[in-house]
């Protein structure tokens, strides 16, 4: 096998519309011009006949999909050999692992087609019928079998392949063995083939402290394994575009384990969106979506793991703390620290904030239904340990110049059972492209190092010829080395032979922006290469930035760059300060730092790595409105236009184009100040507004449907982002006159949580969500309020019950608006079989089935009474916990219920303090959904420790929700003491007593904030904020805007900062209280710290 990937890629933009035949459900063709008036049914777009220009064995598919019509496309591929004979159609699947979440496009692995073939065709669906779903199509064809050279390479493979059939199976699947055993073999990346050639990634670092389970999603690589990991590899290398391979290890079905990225013990990979830093991932080859994993697979898993978490101690089954990434809605990120499992399945890693889970079904649900069993499978054969097995641990810099002399300490740990005798030498091979290309003369150990000892030699180092190595660190014994004779872990590190290296050590560049502004950053970086920078002279080295659009690729780069305050010799840091400037158009973009040798190179051009850092630009929201003298007529529900002149007053761009536009929006407000509509149209902006510049939108503006006087108010908005008067852009303000009465026109659509009720007699509550298709707003309130109710109808048609229990609504709904309630129900308490027919009513006035609205059916089997129990194991939930913050809880749960329990069965706690006195008693729930009777099943509930320090005693409870709770039905509660520690989070405020200022206005309030807490306060991450409170001491205003922090407040530490505050709409007073807010986590007053009381008199 030579190793060689023949591949070639065709892009297809706008496949629906350029390119292929656009098809309905019933086979008619869709003119193209005509293809975005296919209406809601499903569509199809088949392409014409692609020449690949080459032979292939494997087609990968990646495809842009318009945000929100993603989970709506599928695809299928045929091929052929000659344009005679063609396979079946073949669907694919996508794989979550792989997806661009912010240029929404989605990629399917690399899957084999049944013949060695020339031509293909792909078919489109698209479940929501509009073309314009597709954005662009493009396939990569993939030859990893020498299909495209010279008959005699052809045959080579073959019989390569055959030989490599013999193989397979040496990998063990014993995992659980009773006494010390040897390593397993691992598979070098020569070993299926890599081409070394397409590696366009430098490795990083980052100590190893969990591992990651996937599935590849391809094929299980047949009989040729080899070649699947050539194609992932090609697929993920170059197509994803991530320079290599994304997981550390692969294993077959056979039981073989492969490595993966190149990097060795530690390097970063690329295999779980914000959980790569810290894991390395070991991926199943093949789909466990539905087939489960071969014995020698689950024995593989397991061993590779149990292997390397033996050198690192850390135990597989158990659990530990570890901080990843997650996103928030407008694309930053955010660190998190939970208590993980040291084994996850990949969808056990949540990257999203607010979401459960890692947003992926990998790996697969077959895999994920034994992870229990693998963690087990790993922690017996770590406890039954190693006969040999060691941690070899180089001292050494990833970089020098081509010839340095070095000595490199090398610390041995013996984390197996056998010493390590006296005379075996410390060595190391030199592998690049693939081979290797020199070889240490090694060090012999003076003494023998005894099981879980450690013990160092200093080992004499050559650095390479120019360019990027792997250097294999190993034992031998004469001159057969240790990894063949016993299969034990060499150490690779990447290595750099370069004269210029640098090591970029710290930066802190925060990840949130704002278009435009400018910051004082700090960098230290370390010289690791064999050459000084020069500070000054003809050509020294500066500092410069770059910032890189992750969805365009476009590039801004730095005016000017920063001179070395002094010369840094190799081994040396230095610290610099850098005036960074955002670029103006808000999006996500990579702020790159680089090092340049002045008319000469820069360090990235040399291969170098520079620092880069994931950043978000916010918008700029500073904005201002001017509308006409005379407003249009209005006429209740009716549409009119209204010129609306916009200036951009901030320092950035105003985007149209990406996921996240600005749009112009509305709302209106009644005669008494109350919200009539919130959410108005959209009216979008021609172009993207540039600072500084004005634009007329003629503003499509829907009257509210009750006339009378209202103030129209028009508001920018950033979709999904939020509206530009919640960051203190003060509103446009009209008195307007909309006329004409509003006949109501009742409709309604029922959307019930739950399809399956309770037992006889019982009295429960359902989760039902509601969306007002009428045309005037229900009221929750005042003679002729709006309620769900509904009607119990027998099997034989007659009406047992006409007039259900009511369930008031939370609010009042508008047009177009859904609101979710939990409805109350009295089931009937004779069994049997009913209809329950849901309907809303008018009060005083008629139900809305009676004025034309379609009621809702639910067929409902009325079994008998339940019977409620279970048993709680807490031997695990932590004794001590900190105030105010929610911690995670683990326990054994077994339902002694006599039914399955479904979603409305939680899992809940109450508090009691010292004195018996209960607290809390509506604790956070936990799902309890699937549990069957005498199941016993591990369930990590989320608890929330009270706000002020002390000692407590918890008592879990179950709650079927809206019925009861488990307790009153006899279950016991286990009683746990728990002592609660202060919060770190700890702040005070000094504002003025009063303040005031006119209606609508924007005024400045100072406030002295001081840091009491142990937890340092980040600009961008922690801002000050405010919650405004009516004279009745209902909450006026709780999202008050944001006022930054102007530095980091350190425990002690204060700073005065002018609160911008946004005066109410009415006269009256009011109590301003100012609160810190840690954005996207929570409100500081909900940790327990106190907030500030300032009265606001407004004129």
């Amino acid at each position: 096998m030579s190793g060689k990937i023949v591949a070639r890629q065709v892009d297809h933009p706008s496949p629906a519309l350029l390119i292929g035949l656009v098809r309905r459900s019933t086979g008619e063709l869709v003119a193209t011009a005509d293809a975005g008036a296919t209406g809601a049914g499903t569509i199809s777009v088949t392409s014409p006949v692609i020449d690949a220009e080459q032979l292939f064995e494997r087609v990968g598919v990646h495809y842009q999909a318009a945000r929100g019509a993603e989970d709506g496309i599928f695809v299928e591929i045929r091929t052929s050999s000659g344009g005679i004979d063609w396979t079946d159609w073949q669907a694919l699947h996508r794989d979550d692992n792989l997806t661009d979440t912010w240029t929404n496009t989605y990629y399917i692995e690399p899957a084999a087609v049944p013949q060695t073939s020339r031509l293909a065709q792909y078919r489109v669906w698209l479940t929501g019928g509009d073309p314009e779903d597709l954005r662009h199509l493009a396939l990569t064809f993939l030859d990893v079998s020498d299909l495209n050279a010279g008959p005699v390479a052809r045959l080579l493979t073959g019989f390569r392949g055959a030989l490599g059939d013999l193989a397979r199976g040496l990998g063990t699947e014993n995992v659980a063995m009773a006494a010390p055993t040897g390593a397993s073999p691992v598979l070098a990346r020569e070993d299926w083939g890599a081409d070394e050639g397409l590696l366009r990634w430098t490795p990083r670092y980052e100590t190893w402290k969990k591992a990651v389970i996937h599935h590849t999603v391809t094929s299980d690589g047949g009989t040729d394994v080899a070649a699947e990991m050539r194609a992932i590899y090609y697929f993920h290398a170059v197509t994803r575009g991530w320079g290599d391979i994304g997981y550390h290890y692969l294993v077959d079905k056979y039981g073989n384990i492969w490595e993966g990225r190149q990097g060795g013990d530690h390097v970063i990979g690329g295999h779980a969106y914000g959980w790569n830093d810290g894991t390395f991932g070991v991926a199943a080859i093949g789909d466990y979506s539905n087939v489960a994993p071969t014995s020698a697979m689950q024995g593989a898993i397991a061993n590779i793991i149990a292997l390397k978490l033996k050198q690192l101690g850390v135990a597989p089954y158990g659990s530990g703390s570890f901080t990843h990434e997650e996103q928030r809605s407008d694309g930053s990120w955010v660190d998190v620290t939970t208590t993980a499992p040291n084994i996850l399945g990949h969808r056990d890693c949540t990257y999203t904030v607010g979401a459960s889970g890692g947003q992926t079904a990998c790996p697969g649900g077959k895999t994920y239904a034994m992870m229990d069993g693998l963690r087990r499978l790993a922690q017996s054969a770590w406890d039954a340990g190693y006969t040999v097995l060691t941690k070899i641990d180089p001292q050494m810099a990833h970089a020098g110049y081509p010839g340095q002399k070095l000595n490199v300490t090398v610390l041995v740990t013996n984390r197996g059972t056998q010493a390590i005798p006296a005379g075996t030498k410390v060595n190391y091979r030199v592998i690049s492209r693939g081979s290797v290309s020199a070889t240490g003369a090694g060090v012999q150990l003076t003494k023998p190092i005894a099981s879980g000892a450690t013990g160092s030699v200093v080992v004499p180092f050559t650095a390479p010829p120019q360019g990027e190595h792997v250097v294999s660190w190993g034992l031998q014994a004469g001159s057969a080395w240790w990894s063949t004779v016993y299969n034990d872990q060499v150490r690779e590190i990447w290595f750099r032979s370069k004269d210029w290296s640098a090591d970029w050590e710290d930066s802190n560049v925060p990840s949130k922006w704002t278009a435009g502004e400018t910051r004082a950053i700090t960098v230290t970086v370390r010289n690791d290469g064999g050459r000084t920078w020069p500070a000054t002279g003809t050509n020294p080295v500066k500092v410069g930035y770059y910032w890189l659009s992750t969805s365009t690729g476009n590039r801004f780069d730095a005016p000017s760059r920063v001179a070395l305050p002094r010369d840094v010799a190799p081994g040396q840091s230095v610290t610099l300060t850098l005036s960074i400037t955002a670029p103006v158009y808000p999006t996500n973009y990579t702020l790159v730092l680089d090092l340049r040798k002045e008319n000469e190179f820069w360090f990235r051009d040399k291969g170098l790595a520079p620092d880069d850092t994931q950043v978000t630009v916010g918008t700029d929201f500073k904005a201002r409105y001017t509308l006409p003298a005379t407003m249009p007529p209005f006429e209740s529900g009716k549409i009119a236009t209204v010129p609306v002149v916009v200036a951009n007053t901030g320092l950035g761009t105003f985007p149209v184009t990406n996921s996240y536009p600005v749009t112009l929006g509305y709302h209106w407000y009644d005669a008494r100040g109350g919200t009539a509509v919130w959410d108005g149209l959209r009216t979008k902006l021609p172009a993207d507004l540039l600072k500084g510049k004005t634009v007329t939108i003629d503003a499509q503006v829907q009257a509210p449907p009750k006339g009378g006087d209202h103030r129209l108010r028009f508001d920018l908005v950033q979709e999904g982002v939020g509206w530009f008067s919640e960051h203190g852009v003060p509103m446009s303000n009209s008195l307007v006159a909309v006329a004409g009465p509003v006949i109501p026109v009742y409709a309604v659509a029922y959307e019930p949580g739950v399809t399956t009720l309770a037992r006889s007699g019982s009295l429960t509550a359902l989760p039902f969500t509601l969306r007002n298709n009428s045309n005037f707003t229900w009221s929750p309130t005042g003679p002729n309020p709006v309620t769900l109710s509904y009607h119990w109808i027998a099997a034989d048609g007659h009406v047992v019950q006409w007039e259900g229990l009511r369930t008031k609504l939370p609010s009042a709904v508008e047009p177009g608006q859904s609101v979710t309630v939990q409805a109350q129900v009295a089931i009937p308490a004779e069994q049997g079989t009913y209809t329950l027919r849901w309907d809303l009513v008018h009060e005083g006035i008629a139900w809305f089935s009676a004025k034309g609205a379609s009621p809702f059916d639910q067929a409902v089997v009325v079994g008998p009474p339940p019977t409620y129990g279970g048993s709680l194991d807490v031997s695990a939930v932590p004794a001590s916990v900190t105030a105010g913050v929610t911690f995670a809880a683990p326990l054994l749960i077994q339902n002694m219920s006599d039914f399955t329990w479904d979603p409305l069965i939680a899992l809940s706690y109450h508090w009691y303090d010292a004195t018996g006195k209960n607290v809390v008693w509506e604790g956070m729930r936990t799902p309890l959904t699937g549990i069957a009777p005498n199941e016993v099943r591990a369930v990590t509930a989320s608890v929330l420790a009270p706000a002020v320090a002390g000692t407590y005693t918890l008592r879990f409870d179950i709650v079927h929700e809206g019925v009861t709770w488990f307790s009153f039905n006899g279950m016991q509660l286990p009683s746990l003491t728990v002592e609660v520690k202060p919060a770190g989070y700890a702040a005070q405020y000094f504002p003025p007593g009063t303040a005031s200022g006119k209606v609508s206005g924007t005024i400045t309030v100072p406030v002295l904030v001081q840091n009491n807490g142990d937890i340092p306060l980040t600009p961008g991450e922690v801002d000050l904020a405010y919650h405004l409170y009516a004279e009745s001491g209902s909450v006026y205003v709780w999202d008050g805007a944001r006022t930054a922090l102007p530095t980091t407040l350190r425990k002690g530490e204060r700073a005065v900062l002018n609160a911008t505050v946004r005066v109410p709409e009415r006269a009256g007073t009011f109590t301003l209280r100012f609160d810190l807010v840690e954005e996207g986590v929570a409100w500081f007053s909900s940790r327990g710290v106190a907030m500030s009381s300032t009265t606001l008199t407004v004129n």
